[in-house]
């Protein structure tokens, strides 16, 4: 599996699995007899989105200089 195919599955999960059920948690957080009127909640899905784009190499090792 490519570093592109794996953006792509992400993306997918996103979209066709979890969607429906995060724009449901927004519609009812969204709801006058939760949050004041006119307010509406939002969830924030593009840190999983663009998780592994900003990141080069997710694991990094520091090593110690001797002195």
């Amino acid at each position: 599996m490519t570093y592109q195919n794996s953006q792509q599955a992400r993306r997918d999960l996103f979209e066709f699995g979890a969607r429906p059920y995060i724009d449901c948690i927004q519609e009812t957080l969204s709801l006058d007899t939760v949050v004041a009127r006119g307010k509406h909640v939002e969830l924030d899905v593009s840190a999983y989105l663009t998780r592994y784009e900003t990141e080069a190499d997710p694991i990094t090792v520091e090593e110690e200089l001797p002195a």
